[in-house]
């Protein structure tokens, strides 16, 4: 199997964190799957659970409206890895659901991202 390299941000729970224990599992334990979150205590302990799981994600603080944050991670993965072959963002910047409201038509905005396969 190809070594992938794989990125969920918003990971540390929910959703990004169900994505990561199946990319672990799917992928196999010689890819990389990178579990971020804005918080590192609960990105850590989220990674803690998960190796708790016999899977091996690799954590890396990230905040997607830190443009810094986000130069710090793509460089780690650059120099790492030469490049990333899955991105899942499931954390967008300006989006929080507490203050989240539907647009006119009663469907909330989002956006949509498309990752190539092969």
């Amino acid at each position: 199997m190809i070594n992938k390299v794989a990125l969920v941000s918003g990971s540390n729970q929910g959703l990004g964190f169900a994505l990561v224990e199946a990319l672990c599992n799917s992928l196999g334990p010689n890819s990389s799957v990178y579990l971020t979150a804005r918080n590192r205590a609960r990105g850590e302990e989220a990674v803690r659970q998960l190796h708790d799981r016999d899977l091996s994600p690799i954590f890396h603080l990230l905040d997607v409206t830190d443009d810094a944050s986000v130069a710090a991670l793509a460089e780690t993965i650059r120099t790492r890895h030469g490049g990333v072959d899955i991105i899942i963002p499931t954390q967008q910047p300006g989006f929080h659901p507490a203050s989240h409201k539907p647009n006119r038509s009663g469907y909330s905005s989002t956006r949509t991202t498309t990752v190539p396969s092969g």
